[in-house]
């Protein structure tokens, strides 16, 4: 049954870990929604700055809108166990995730509850992103701002496994966070995050949980701005030069997950085989592949990601 504009709730869940300097832009993305039945949910992954104060100010502007969670002890667990609390104490007949340091687009949950009651076969709906480097232009002078290309046909239902193929096959390409909504049902008696991966890979395998088992309608359109900055969890993986490492326990985890759901489709386990090689070869070329990011802008790194995906 189709689900009318009327009467759907969307949860937004945003878990928090030390981003006072972040968090209340991202909150006001949320509150400007051109769509107004949501409720936010944040989960405080354990800070230890003002950003807590900075989420109950404005649960205190909006009390029957946005609520706070945390862990027991106000424990530091990580991004995947504070979304699978947020989902947890979530009421919305959707989900969706933003990160802490992001922006919304304006017109983001109208435009994907939309495209739900327009496609009412799709579990999930999605669209791209925009790395946002023009909110700091004094240290990102060499980058542009520029939006994903997903490779794939947009204005399309997808079933699985199509775009889980397809994200082995395109270096790991996905919707990131905050572009993509899930009906509720989804969430139902699973967990869509795992909790051992705390900060890196964590999208991966809910994106592989997602295109594994669910049908997803992909739009033409931008929904978020990805901030880029110094303190993100992907510029810490990058200096710290533990890319390769995490995909490669993501893909551990894959092979037991595929196993388990007794997936025994050939082209999911070929994917899994030509992304491990791949894998194999970013750690062969690691010294190569450090000086090849600092020459090349990451917009222009992108083009030729697509370019070689494209030509395979």
């Amino acid at each position: 049954m189709p689900t009318t504009l009327n009467n759907s709730k969307v949860s937004v869940i945003v878990p928090f870990y030390n981003r006072g300097k972040f968090l209340a832009e991202t909150i006001e993305s949320i509150l400007g929604q051109t769509y107004s039945n949501w409720e936010l949910i944040l989960v405080d992954d354990g800070s230890t700055d003002r950003s807590e104060l900075t989420a109950r100010h404005f649960i205190s502007k909006h009390p029957e809108k946005i609520f706070i969670y945390s862990h027991p002890k106000n424990e530091n667990l990580g991004a995947s166990s504070s979304r699978n609390l947020g989902v947890q104490n979530a009421t919305g007949d959707f989900i969706t995730f933003v990160d802490s340091d992001d922006i919304l687009l304006q017109d983001a949950l109208e435009i994907q509850l939309n495209a739900f009651h327009e496609n009412p076969d799709a579990d999930v709906v999605c669209g791209t992103l925009r790395y946002w480097f023009s909110w700091d232009k004094l240290n990102y002078q060499k980058e542009s701002d520029f939006v994903v290309d997903l490779g794939v046909d947009k204005q399309k239902l997808y079933r699985p496994p199509q775009l889980f193929i397809h994200n082995l096959g395109y270096s790991g390409r996905k919707p990131g966070m905050g572009c993509f909504m899930v009906r509720k049902g989804i969430t139902d008696g699973t967990r869509l995050f795992e909790d051992g991966f705390r900060y890196t890979c964590e999208d991966q395998i809910c994106w592989a949980k997602l295109s594994l088992n669910t049908k997803i309608y992909v739009l033409d359109r931008c929904l978020l701005k990805y901030r880029q900055h110094s303190i993100s969890s992907t510029s810490e993986v990058t200096r710290e030069r533990r890319a390769i490492s995490d995909w490669e326990q993501f893909l551990e985890w894959l092979d037991d997950y595929l196993k388990e759901s007794a997936i025994d489709d050939s082209a999911v386990w070929s994917g899994l085989e030509s992304t491990r090689r791949e894998v194999a070869r970013r750690r062969t070329l690691a010294p190569i592949l450090d000086i090849y990011r600092k020459l090349l802008p990451i917009r222009v790194r992108y083009r030729i990601r697509d370019w070689i995906s494209r030509n395979r």
